[in-house]
């Protein structure tokens, strides 16, 4: 722990001593950061601070199941703490933080103890006897005494740099914006502050919530991400350059009244809407782009129902018969631009090297986040298990005897969001990308892979598309040779030599060599890896890590692979019929 001017630490397996220290008159209004609190130091405080829950008075913040914030109040004691996870404001590690604010201390490298000649008591405890987990290098030691000596500077240094970063990151906010980054626990939320204050009229966003939310919400299913052609060579990989932010700034989004309508005649010219719609695909597209979510997200031919944006309707009308039941239509205004374009230019004049470089990418990305964001509907807290007996309790965990965390529904406020905005961004999103995918069909350059802002492709494109603009393609590497296995599972060898692995849900995707990939062309073929998991458990405020099996084998949920000789060559689209449309699929009910 550091204040600002000491540092204490306390060797124990029990936060009791830091807590004494911190339930003073001195720490009083302070907020306390623990960076990847959510994931990590939560489990191991949060226990103990139940134990309080009839002393002092908590608020807790939780999403997704993840703690955000905790604050512990008692006038009486004079004890005012608010607990946050840093990592949800700064999210990026302690180590490149530290070198992207330039802090005194920068970080260290962590201690791991794998035996201990001393056998001094105890230290059994500490031991590590595999380390295959660590992705990064560590000091490995078999001497408990300096450890626990190393570990501690290690942890201070830690706490001193997090601060030294935090201290630094909230003058530079407050320098430029005049905005405090205390009331704001996460990225998204510091970055609408930022919007709101003044960038944003009053009233100029309609709130959604309710039914209409989880109507528009449909429509709101994301980026494209589809593997096309398994294996290739001399495949040219290109990124856009902030996307999202892009399209927020050139595009109209919602504004004003919300206005219900059951035919598109109803609805003005120029208004922005989102309506249930029955689509047909006119021909079978070999790379179909309207995407629906049943249980997965997939963009099939044929027949079936979606709620779609404006937007993507007058795109696909060439490709595909829409018609429309109902919804709801907005008059659309430009909100963006100016927010986007001074962040851009903040960004622009600082060198990567500079830590406002990197907060104006940070505030530049992470708004769209804010506008997709449920209504947060269920009230955490600390109860005994008399609470727990006469509540309605929609999740409960038991940390001791008598003691639980539970979720229970709370009233729906009027939340400030507009998943409309969130959705049309993406929809925009869709559209930019399958231009530039249209292009690529009609100039038979194959596409083997694509993401929400990448495409990879046979041939390089055309300069037009390229440049270090928002919106535009950069080059980011051509690959000699590459294999793609599904969504965010390939692998590659680039010009250079690199061997470039991601495959999704697995730690250690560079393990995994590039032979190794390519064999899963082989039909019928799949590889049986191990991988280390974090196991986290609030009700035994522990942390332990679980060998578990990965089954890594060609996916075939968006697409069917196309075999020949037995080899994965090509894959084609689903093809979809009228009974995915479902019951609620009829031109009355539209909410």
């Amino acid at each position: 722990m550091f204040d600002g001017v000491n540092t204490f630490s306390f060797f124990s397996k029990s936060p009791e001593q830091l807590f004494e220290k911190l339930f003073s008159q001195k720490y009083e209004f302070y907020q306390i950061y623990a960076h990847n609190l959510a994931r990590f130091d939560n489990i191991f405080i949060f226990k103990y601070l139940g134990r309080f829950h009839k002393k002092y008075n908590f608020s807790i913040i939780s999403r997704n199941g993840l703690i955000i914030m905790i604050k512990i109040t008692s006038k009486k004691d004079h004890i005012s703490l608010t607990i946050k996870d840093s990592f949800l404001l700064l999210p990026s590690s302690l180590a490149k933080l530290s070198k992207n604010f330039n802090t005194d201390i920068q970080k260290g490298m962590e201690a791991v103890l794998i035996e201990d000649i001393t056998n001094t008591p105890g230290s059994d405890f500490y031991i590590m006897n595999d380390i295959s987990h660590y992705s990064k290098e560590v000091l490995k030691l078999n001497n408990f005494i300096e450890w626990r000596d190393l570990i501690r500077k290690y942890c201070e240094s830690d706490c001193i740099s997090l601060y030294q970063i935090l201290i630094n990151f909230r003058k530079l906010i407050f320098d430029n914006f005049s905005i405090l980054i205390d009331k704001y626990p996460t990225t998204p939320s510091l970055a609408f502050a930022v919007f709101r204050s003044k960038y944003l009229k009053d009233g100029t966003i309609p709130i959604i919530n309710g039914e209409i939310d989880e109507f528009i919400r449909g429509s709101f299913t994301g980026g494209s991400t589809e593997m096309i052609i398994p294996y290739g060579e001399n495949i040219y990989v290109y990124d856009v350059n902030s996307l999202y932010p892009f399209q927020m700034a050139n595009q109209e989004f919602p504004i004003g009244k919300i206005n219900r309508f059951i035919d598109l005649n109803e609805v003005p010219e120029n208004n922005l809407w989102f309506g249930k719609a029955i689509v047909t695909s006119k021909t079978d597209m070999h790379i179909p782009y309207l995407q629906i979510h049943r249980n997965r997200t997939i963009s099939p031919n044929g027949t079936f129902g979606m709620i779609i944006t404006s937007a993507e309707y007058y795109n696909a009308l060439k490709d595909y018969n829409i018609q429309i039941l109902g919804g709801y239509h907005f008059k659309g205004g430009n909100l963006f631009y100016d927010y986007v374009t001074d962040i851009y230019k903040l960004r622009m004049n600082y060198p990567k090297s500079h830590p406002l470089n990197y907060i104006a990418k940070l505030l530049m990305n992470s708004l769209y986040g804010r506008f997709g964001m449920k209504d947060i509907l269920v009230e955490s807290k600390f109860a005994d298990s008399k609470v727990v007996r006469e509540t309605t309790v929609l999740t409960s965990i038991k940390l001791d005897e008598d003691l639980f965390f539970i979720e229970t529904e709370k009233e729906r406020d009027e939340a400030d969001t507009n998943v409309g905005i969130a959705s049309l961004i993406t929809s925009y999103s869709r559209i930019h990308m399958q231009k530039i995918k249209q292009y690529c069909i009609n100039n038979n350059i194959k596409i083997y892979y694509f993401d929400t802002d990448s495409i990879f492709t046979s041939d390089p494109l055309p300069d037009h598309f390229i440049s270090n603009e928002l919106g535009k393609l950069k080059l980011e590497y051509i690959f000699k040779e590459a294999v793609f296995l599904g969504p965010k599972i390939y692998g590659g060898i680039t010009n250079e030599g690199d061997y470039i692995c991601k495959i999704k849900g697995y730690k250690d995707s560079k393990k995994v060599s590039f032979l190794a990939m390519k064999s899963l062309l082989n039909e019928g073929a799949s590889l049986n890896l191990n991988h280390i998991k974090w196991f986290r458990s609030l009700g035994l405020a522990s942390i332990g890590l679980v060998n578990t099996k990965y089954k890594l084998t060609p996916t075939q949920n968006k697409r069917s692979l196309v075999f020949k000789n037995g080899i994965a060559l090509d894959t084609n689209p689903f093809k979809v019929g009228v009974n995915t449309l479902g019951t609620d699929f009829n031109p009355i009910k539209i909410g």
